[in-house]
C-alpha cells in the first residue's frame, strides 16, 4: 500500500541517518497497537536520490512479519524507480538484525542486482535508534 507522502516530504535523502526520523515519523503516527507490530517500508528513490514512492510492504506483529523479495520490488518495477531503501522497525527497541533480516536483505540484494534495481540500504528503526546495512558495510558496492 502506497503511502501518501506531503510534497516537502517528498524529499532528497543523501544520507542514510535521514532514514530514522524520515520512517520514524511516520510510524509514530499509526494506532498505539499497530505501532507495536513490525512494519516494512520500501522508498524508492530517483538516479539523484529523490523520494519517488514509499511503499508499506508488510505490517506483522511483535515478534516479525513477512517480506519476500517480489513484494519488495513489486512497485518499483511498476515505478521505475532506479534504486530503493528498504525499512522495518523493531518493536523490541533493539536495532540490532536478526539472522532473518540478513538472509532477507542478500536475498533483496541478490534480486535487485538480477533486475536492476540498486538497493542503496536495509535500515531498522526503533525508538531508540538504528541500524544500517549500508553503513555497518554488508550492503553496498564493494560488497556485491
Amino acid at each position: 500500500m502506497l503511502v501518501r507522502l506531503r510534497k516537502k516530504q517528498k524529499k532528497t535523502l543523501t544520507n542514510t541517518k535521514d532514514v530514522h526520523p524520515f520512517v520514524w515519523n511516520i510510524i509514530r503516527r499509526k494506532p498505539p497497537f499497530d505501532r507495536q507490530k513490525e512494519h516494512v517500508y520500501v522508498i524508492g528513490m530517483s538516479r539523484s536520490q529523490q523520494i519517488i514512492y514509499m511503499d508499506w510492504v508488510s505490517m506483522g506483529t511483535v515478534h516479525g512479519t513477512v517480506a519476500e523479495p517480489r513484494e519488495i520490488f513489486r512497485m518499483a518495477i511498476l515505478k521505475g524507480v532506479s534504486s530503493i531503501i528498504m525499512v522495518h522497525n523493531h518493536p523490541s527497541n533493539s536495532s540490532q538484525p536478526s539472522k532473518q533480516d540478513i538472509v532477507l536483505t542478500k536475498q533483496v540484494v541478490a534480486a535487485g542486482r538480477i533486475i536492476g534495481i540498486r538497493v542503496i540500504d536495509h535500515v531498522i528503526i526503533c525508538e531508540g535508534g538504528h541500524y544500517s546495512f549500508y553503513l555497518d558495510e554488508k550492503i553496498g558496492e564493494e560488497t556485491e
